[in-house]
């Protein structure tokens, strides 16, 4: 427990003070442990093994670039503090405000994190709004897949990820590994290099989730 509290304390550093330096010094101790305690929502036990071969310094890239290492470490109060903290910073943040949700509706359910929805500004991707209102209003997330199914660049793989993720929120683990898988399966999921992409492969290694085949 000391040391995940360690964890949550230096990636809220990264954002408040110290330097470059300083704050990736406090991401590479972050990552080394977080393959022994990351978690899933899907079950009701303490983190597992996270049993991947992710690279440690993609585990960095994804976590210090985009502050969802609490989130996978049950410090879901730290991870939704930071996402709070963050749109009070950039109103118009469509993603942190999904993960603030995220985090929330594992402190209060989905209805009360919807009750507490952090709302921001208009999204200019069309992909990102849909997704924004899923989480906001509620909705079917396969009308969100289906809507982006024929697009190309990153909308499909936006559109799978936000799917799964919704779907995750309702402790759904089938339709939200299908989702996820998908996106990383995405040529944008696969080759684009976004930290998004990253962190999908990552969310589907801590689940044990294959995607080969």
């Amino acid at each position: 427990a000391g040391r995940c509290g360690w964890v949550s304390g230096g990636v809220r550093s990264r954002d408040r003070a110290g330097s470059a330096a300083e704050s990736i010094s406090l991401a590479e101790g972050a990552v080394a442990v977080l393959p022994r305690q990351v978690h899933n929502p899907m079950s009701n036990q303490a983190p597992d093994i996270c049993n991947c071969n992710y690279p440690t310094h993609r585990w960095v890239s994804v976590f210090f670039h985009f502050r969802t290492l609490a989130y996978y470490i049950y410090r879901f109060e730290d991870a939704a503090e930071q996402f709070r903290l963050d749109v009070a910073a950039n109103p118009n943040d469509t993603e942190e405000s999904i993960w603030c949700f995220l985090s929330e509706a594992q402190l209060y359910g989905v209805d009360g994190a919807r009750n507490r929805f952090l709302e921001v500004g208009l999204d200019r991707r069309p992909v990102m709004r849909e997704a924004y209102a899923l989480f906001k209003d509620g909705g079917d997330p396969e009308k969100l897949a289906s809507n982006f199914s024929s697009s190309s660049g990153g909308e499909l793989f936006y559109a799978s990820l936000y799917a799964g993720l919704y779907y995750e929120s309702q402790k759904d683990a089938d339709l939200a590994k299908s989702h996820i898988v998908a996106a990383c399966k995405t040529p944008y999921g696969s080759r684009s290099g976004d930290y998004m992409a990253s962190l999908a492969v990552v969310h589907c290694q801590c689940r044990n989730w294959t995607l080969e085949g």
